[in-house]
């Protein structure tokens, strides 16, 4: 009767360790998959910060103004736009 009671704790044992190691596996990949959210979480973070500094630098007129005049060529009706060409280089 012993050894059927000590076969059986060891076997619950061995069926612990098991189960044991196979959590602190599963934990080790949370804990990575946490430290490349947190990794994507900062870059998003940045990227949210330049996009509200740029949303309110446009908000102006006077700065949206100035970038469609810079990337659009554009001009107001009565304005001349000069358009400068660099020479060749020799």
């Amino acid at each position: 009767m012993r050894f059927f009671v000590v076969t059986f704790l060891v076997v619950v044992m061995i069926f612990l360790a098991s189960q044991f190691f196979a959590l602190n596996n599963e934990r080790g990949e949370y804990v990575e998959q946490v430290e490349a959210n947190s990794v994507e979480t900062r870059i998003l973070e940045i990227e949210n910060k330049e996009l509200k500094e740029d949303l309110e630098f446009y908000q102006d007129d006077k700065n949206l103004s100035k970038e469609l005049r810079a990337q659009f060529n554009y001009h107001e009706p009565g304005e001349e736009l000069l358009i400068l060409v660099p020479g060749k280089e020799e």
